[in-house]
């Protein structure tokens, strides 16, 4: 089959610095040039500061909480739980097969464009 295959690794959430919006219009468009298309995007599933407190594992704490530092303090887009990755995809008009939980929360949405 000549299925095109995206990956998008970590990426995605950078475009929320300039707000939804831009972000379902990108997906939109890319659901626009390869229909039928998978896509793999990849992104964590980021808790908040108070789950974060009581998540047992400090090894996961110190990742995340760098993670969640980090970003604003370069201007770069903020990530997002799953649940609003999965509202985004909807509102994109994206297809969500499946979702694969990896260490650290990091979710793998299996999309069709």
């Amino acid at each position: 089959e000549n299925t095109i295959m995206f990956i998008a690794s970590m990426i995605l959430h950078e475009f929320l610095r300039d707000g939804e919006r831009y972000l379902i219009d990108f997906m939109r468009s890319l659901k626009k040039e390869f229909p039928g298309s998978r896509f793999f995007l990849i992104e964590i599933d980021s808790p908040s500061w108070e789950e974060l407190k009581t998540d047992p594992d400090a090894e996961h704490r110190l990742f995340i909480a760098r993670y969640k530092l980090m970003h604003p303090l370069s201007n770069q887009g903020m990530p997002r739980p799953r649940v609003t990755w999965e509202r985004l995809i909807k509102s994109a008009g994206w297809k969500l097969n499946q979702i694969h939980r990896a260490r650290y929360y990091i979710d793998v949405f299996d999309c069709e464009l």
